[in-house]
């Protein structure tokens, strides 16, 4: 101890409480504020070190370093005067403090420096207003999926998207029925993992081929055999390769309507037209057939005949045949023709000779 006395040279100094004469109420005054601001002082650099080791993300840490010295640095300071009331350590005293302002100046200039940094982080409002901004965003966001996804459902056609890896990533409720599963069943999978036949999947795979590997834009038709009725269907399918912004594919959309009625009413109607004019070739007379809202007439071969004429000379038109009748009858037989049309006469009879009489 003695060594440490005479190092201090406390011998030759004299306690604090000299100065303020030993009263008790401005000596307990002094004392009380530097334990209190002491302790005060010793909890800072606790409340910093939580903070930090909770904010891994805090980009200041050397900052909260320095900080906490200084102010653990000051509290001693706070104590060491509570203690020269009655131990006169003045110069430890004054070593603290020299400490304190050595490592007080790179902790002002630290905190200059950060200090424009830390005013360009965007405030506690800044943050829940951007937070707010985000939830309406995200809210309008699935507003619009919901609406998109409502639509996509509702109409007939089957519509999904494969990546460029051909598995499936979305599927439309009419798809969805086809596969005979919901869309969880769906994404991931690849075209073989469903009932399609090996043809089928050979024909399938090259049109979706040619969409993400060559980046063509195609329509085909594709025939599907239900896995229920065992019905072929006809599809006409518009598949179309997916973008990033950079021009690469990341995928392909695939639309496809139904086209087997359609298809089967154009059958019917080929076959209906083929007897109606099997029909009228078969008679042996001259038949001719005019569709009013569209004007298109059909003559029969005989027809033509009867005029000297070939197929390749008539046109399928309604001015071709009045065109045939002499000048002088052809307002006659017009008017006659719109009688029956307009509905005033039960049925339509004229005579009259061809043109070149």
């Amino acid at each position: 101890m003695q060594p440490l006395i005479d190092f201090f040279s406390i011998k030759d100094l004299i306690p604090h409480g000299y100065c303020l004469s030993w009263s008790p109420v401005l000596l307990w005054l002094h004392v009380g504020s530097d334990l209190l601001t002491a302790l005060a002082y010793y909890c800072i650099p606790l409340t910093l070190i939580y903070f930090v080791r909770q904010r891994k993300d805090f980009p200041y840490p050397w900052l909260a370093i320095l900080l906490s010295l200084s102010v653990i640095a000051c509290g001693t300071s706070h104590l060491i005067s509570a203690i020269t009331i009655w131990i006169p350590l003045y110069w430890l005293d004054g070593l603290i403090k020299a400490f304190i302002a050595l490592i007080s100046i790179p902790t002002a200039v630290l905190i200059l420096k950060v200090a424009p940094h830390a005013l360009s982080l965007p405030s506690v409002a800044q943050l829940q207003a951007e937070i707010e901004q985000r939830k309406t965003a995200e809210a309008a966001l699935r507003e619009s999926e919901y609406k998109l996804n409502t639509i996509l459902d509702n109409v007939e056609a089957l519509i999904y998207i494969k990546d460029s890896s051909y598995q499936y990533q979305y599927a439309n409720k009419p798809a969805q029925q086809l596969f005979g599963t919901g869309l969880d069943g769906i994404i991931g999978k690849r075209l073989e993992d469903f009932f399609f036949d090996e043809v089928t999947r050979v024909a399938f795979h090259e049109n979706d081929r040619r969409v993400i590997e060559l980046g063509e834009r195609i329509a085909t038709e594709e025939v599907i055999i239900d896995k229920d009725t065992h019905i072929a269907h006809t599809y006409v399918s518009i598949k179309q390769p997916l973008r990033h912004d950079n021009g690469s594919i990341y995928g392909l959309c695939s639309i496809s309507t139904d086209i087997t009625e359609r298809k089967r009413i154009e059958s019917a109607l080929r076959e209906s037209e083929f007897l109606w004019k099997f029909a009228i070739e078969g008679t042996g007379d001259g038949v001719w057939d005019w569709d009013i809202p569209t004007g298109k007439v059909t003559y029969s071969r005989r027809w033509i005949e009867m005029l000297g004429y070939t197929e390749k000379d008539i046109q399928p038109t309604n001015r071709e045949w009045i065109s045939h009748i002499h000048p002088d009858d052809q307002t006659h037989v017009e008017k006659l023709v719109q009688m029956y049309v307009s509905g005033n006469t039960d049925t339509y009879s004229v005579e009259f000779p061809p043109a070149s009489e």
